[in-house]
């Protein structure tokens, strides 16, 4: 995956943004993957970050996003463009993870280590998420919880508690890459303050809940 390699200019700058899109710049017309993000996700948006940023007018310092997903081009905003994000999903499990992947990023990346990838215990820790998911025995705590969906969803090919491990992610060594990713994603040097991003939690009265990034 390519990652934008930009260097972080003031909010105020109008070339922040091309500065960034020049760095996504593929041939043809066409953009790379923004890359660097610590969720695989079904549908996600990470070769659409290019474009869609491309058609943001200069003016917008908010967005709020409400079906969050895996965040691509919302984590885009917030840490290449400094715009204050505000993501919204419906999905607890999803919602769990976020937030513990913002507070908690070094805890988070070192429960995921301890795990093989293999299909073993693949197969345990979704068949352990399939419970928490049924009511039947939930995963009280939170790291323990985003550290179960994590690995089923980034190990998986096909849908969630659907789905089964993907022959790519029996490597360890990429396995290994990706959990530097959830460690220090929201370290990275080229983001500075004013792309970092912080975590904020409340449910509304339909049980909404959300992830924010400023």
């Amino acid at each position: 995956m390519a990652s934008a390699s930009t260097q972080l200019l003031p909010l105020e700058s109008e070339d922040r943004k091309t500065h960034f899109l020049n760095g996504l710049a593929g041939k043809r017309g066409k953009f790379k993957r923004y890359g660097g993000l610590p969720l695989r996700y079904a549908g996600g948006k990470s070769l659409a970050v290019g474009h869609l940023a491309k058609e943001l007018p200069g003016n917008v310092f908010e967005l709020v996003s409400p079906f969050f997903g895996g965040g691509s081009f919302e984590i885009a905003c917030a840490k290449e463009l400094g715009i204050e994000v505000t993501g919204y999903d419906v999905f607890d499990i999803l919602a769990n993870y976020w937030r513990v992947q913002l507070k908690s990023p070094k805890k988070l990346a070192s429960r995921i280590s301890q795990w093989s990838p293999d299909k073993k215990t693949y197969k345990c820790v979704k068949e352990r998420l399939k419970e928490h998911w049924a009511g039947d025995n939930p995963i009280k705590n939170k790291t323990e919880l985003a550290a179960h969906y994590w690995f089923n969803h980034n190990l998986s090919y096909g849908p969630g508690f659907l789905g089964w491990m993907s022959k790519i992610y029996e490597e360890p060594a990429r396995v290994k890459r990706l959990g530097v990713v959830v460690a220090g994603v929201w370290k990275s040097q080229r983001v500075g303050s004013a792309g970092s991003l912080h975590e904020q939690h409340e449910a509304d009265s339909v049980g909404v809940e959300h992830v924010r990034a400023r």
